[in-house]
């Protein structure tokens, strides 16, 4: 990349090494040689492989730990919040807008909008004060001088009430509008075959009452 120096360092795929631990020494040896400052970057890859076994050995430890993180899959990393807590990790969110981007029509939009209104701000300002609400930090990559104003126009806004960060939590366990699909579809077909059961086990009660009858007569 043409530069002798970084602040971070990213480690973009760690599932990719097939010995993480000997190559997180060849990354703290980048740190000691003075091409970095801070400990490298860390992804969410690495936790699933067992971030435990990784911190018995290193002498210097992830610094940040960047995940996609939104209202969505919230459920799904609070272990991983806990983790990082718990060692000190920073804990760093992108893709924090699927949510309302990528998910339109979820049940997260009702909530966050209603916030939105409250505040006088938009739905993406209102996302990234639910991010922060989480001790996450916030990754934009946008280029768009009004989106970038956008973003650092949150710092002025009110925080969201308990609430309302309660009630993007439980908008967000929901699932996107995809998944909610899913279960609708899910719930119809275990009804119609209920109703196909009831169905025929009715034919067979009629079945066997006529038969008794013929059979009495």
């Amino acid at each position: 990349i043409g530069l002798s120096y970084v602040d971070l360092y990213l480690v973009h795929f760690p599932a990719l090494f097939s010995d993480f631990e000997s190559g997180w020494q060849e990354f703290e040896k980048m740190k000691k040689d003075g091409l970095t400052s801070y400990q490298e970057h860390w992804r969410q890859q690495l936790y699933s492989r067992g971030p435990s076994e990784v911190l018995k050995t290193a002498v210097t430890k992830p610094a940040v730990n960047q995940i996609p993180f939104h209202p969505y899959n919230y459920a799904s990393h609070k272990a991983l919040l806990e983790y990082c807590a718990k060692h000190n990790i920073t804990v760093e969110a992108y893709g924090s807008l699927n949510s309302i981007t990528q998910n339109p029509g979820g049940p997260v939009d009702a909530v966050v909008n209603a916030a939105a209104k409250r505040l006088g701000a938009t739905p993406n300002q209102v996302i990234f004060s639910w991010v922060r609400s989480k001790g996450v930090a916030i990754v934009t990559t946008s280029r768009s001088k009004e989106r970038l104003q956008e973003y650092l126009d949150v710092d002025d806004l009110p925080p969201l009430t308990a609430e309302e960060i309660a009630a993007i939590d439980d908008a967000g366990a929901k699932g996107p509008p995809s998944q909610l699909v899913v279960a609708r579809l899910a719930m119809q077909h275990k009804f119609e075959r209920c109703s196909s059961l009831v169905m025929w086990l009715a034919i067979a009660i009629i079945f066997g009452f006529a038969t008794f009858f013929v059979a009495r007569a």
